[in-house]
């Protein structure tokens, strides 16, 4: 069933609140502020899989808050899946390679660390434009990091 419903934040907060356990969040055409972005995606701790088509509200400061620095509780710890399709190119793309970057390690750097990181490593990231040439990406195997450019 498709609705072209008003997004209500109380409403959708309150089922995350009654349903912790929701891996899996895809969105589309969903018009929301990046606050709303946000707030949805800190009620939803167990997300493994994001996925959004034509979200322009998806922007740099959602992108920075997804952002994983060791030493801080990060957000959705579980996220190993992102997929964004036709959005709105307004992103800074050092911001959205950097987020990328702080979830990504090689299995050589996994095994040198004293500590493992607070979240899963990305099994999946799929870009609606071409960001593996950026310097942080370059050690991202292209099984998974996608982008629509590459075929």
């Amino acid at each position: 069933m498709r609705t072209n419903e008003q997004w209500m934040e109380a409403h959708f907060t309150a089922f995350q609140l009654h349903a912790p356990n929701i891996t899996q969040l895809e969105l589309q055409y969903a018009d929301l502020a990046s606050d709303e972005f946000a707030a949805a995606i800190r009620h939803a701790p167990s997300l493994t899989h994001l996925k959004l088509f034509q979200c322009p509200g998806f922007d740099d400061s959602v992108i920075n808050a997804l952002h994983y620095k060791d030493g801080t509780t990060p957000l959705v710890p579980r996220l190993h899946s992102l997929v964004l399709e036709d959005m709105d190119q307004d992103v800074t793309d050092d911001i959205l390679a950097n987020m990328i970057a702080s979830r990504w390690w090689t299995d050589a750097a996994l095994a040198s660390r004293a500590v493992p990181p607070q979240v899963a490593r990305w099994t999946c990231v799929v870009l609606w434009y071409d960001l593996s040439g950026h310097l942080l990406l370059q050690d991202m195997p292209s099984d998974i990091l996608i982008t629509s450019l590459v075929s």
